[in-house]
């Protein structure tokens, strides 16, 4: 599923996942939620670039905690 392939993409970059949290909405939408520490913005842009490779990804966003 997608939340398989979304933890893949991570892990296959020795990215730490802190936290995952998963909610859908009524019309069948998934907001994946996950914390993770990055080594910079070139790991990051990297990892968005595969992350909305993935079948099903709509979109992806970027918040700071």
């Amino acid at each position: 599923g997608l939340i398989v392939d979304v933890s893949k993409v991570i892990t296959e970059r020795k990215i730490e996942m802190k936290s995952l949290n998963c909610r859908t909405n009524k019309q069948g939408t998934a907001t994946i939620d996950i914390g993770f520490e990055i080594s910079g913005i070139e790991q990051l842009n990297e990892l968005i670039t595969k992350l909305k490779a993935i079948p099903g990804v709509i979109d992806i966003e970027r918040t700071t905690g």
